[in-house]
């Protein structure tokens, strides 16, 4: 088990028990580590917790900042470009919300291997249900990269891509 891995019991435990300041000292400890390798991850949590405390603006430099230690379409920089998309909806502009939302899908795209259903429903719900030709392309590799990711049955509906991505979100949301 690697330095991560054990620190993110601790921080796990910490921060489930509302112990914020705890969980965020550890993580800080770790970043200040050169030979640290888990940056990406390691801000990625950060910004989780600051967000849960109700710093947004704080989790945000984080989710930023993670982006910077991040190599390739890594499901860390989708879920931290996911997270931006969704704290931008909340302090705006919208368009930068929407262009955190594409760049998350182009990671999902480009990495192949998991499921992006949650971003998919908020491009979608941020684009009042429109999908625009110039992200067509990217949001149906994304709709059947998930589908078999998730190991849905038969083949998803592009026809009815609203739809579609309705039951991706649904089953991210609740994988039973």
């Amino acid at each position: 088990m690697n330095t991560w891995e054990k620190a993110q019991g601790r921080i796990t435990k910490a921060w489930s028990r509302g112990d914020y300041e705890a969980a965020l000292s550890e993580l800080d400890a770790l970043l200040q580590e050169p030979a640290f390798r888990t940056r990406d991850q390691a801000l990625l949590y950060s910004g989780l917790i600051k967000e849960d405390r109700g710093d947004l603006a704080g989790a945000m430099k984080d989710w930023e900042e993670a982006l910077n230690h991040t190599e390739g379409a890594s499901y860390s920089r989708y879920v931290s470009q996911r997270h931006l998309g969704a704290a931008y909806e909340k302090v705006g502009p919208r368009e930068e919300a929407m262009r955190w939302y594409r760049e998350a899908l182009r990671t999902c795209a480009e990495n192949g291997e998991f499921a992006g259903g949650v971003a998919l429903q908020s491009y979608l719900e941020l684009n009042r249900g429109m999908i625009s030709r110039d992200d067509l392309v990217v949001v149906e590799a994304v709709v059947r990269q998930s589908w078999e990711v998730l190991d849905l049955p038969g083949e998803p509906d592009l026809g009815d891509l609203a739809t579609t991505i309705g039951v991706l979100a649904k089953r991210a949301m609740d994988p039973d």
